[in-house]
């Protein structure tokens, strides 16, 4: 192998590693960026859970009112509901 043909391979491995550096760096940074945006969606998430689990013991509370007025009203309540 000559000097030259050396100095070529060196090159594209300078040119190489200097591609990969620039690849991982942006890698690195986007992340950062999407980690933070998974940690938002977790809290949404948990928010919104929190919310579908209040709706439905109001549903159910609301159902248990609803039996219990029919009960007392001889059945008549809530039928048009």
């Amino acid at each position: 192998m000559t000097d030259e043909e050396r100095q070529r391979q060196m090159d594209f491995i300078m040119d190489t590693l200097a591609r990969l550096t620039s690849t991982m760096s942006q890698l690195a940074e986007s992340h950062t960026r999407d980690h933070a945006r998974v940690v938002r969606l977790e809290e949404s998430f948990v928010i919104l859970t929190k919310l579908a689990e209040s709706y439905g013991d109001r549903i159910g509370s609301v159902e248990e009112s609803v039996t219990a007025l029919r009960r007392l009203s001889g059945g008549d309540v809530g039928k048009g509901i």
